[in-house]
């Protein structure tokens, strides 16, 4: 992933409905979601729930999970 926003950073990565996100965008806000959950004690290995409906909020939910060492469910 981190490679794929090195080549093509404005490039839509994900979309739904009518909204799109680019990689760049998507890093940025995973990366920030990593470092909270990371303050909040989740360690590497642990695992982390996610409740969402079909949305580019899920997707960011995921990558930060895994960024930030937990596994989701």
């Amino acid at each position: 992933f981190e490679e794929q926003v090195k080549q093509t950073p404005e490039k839509i990565a994900i979309q739904h409905a009518n909204r799109s996100m680019t990689y760049l965008e998507l890093n940025k806000k995973s990366n920030q979601l990593a470092r909270k959950l990371r303050e909040k004690g989740v360690k590497n290995g642990q695992v982390v729930g996610i409740l969402a409906k079909h949305s580019l909020e899920i997707v960011i939910a995921i990558w930060g999970v895994i960024k930030a060492g937990g596994t989701y469910l």
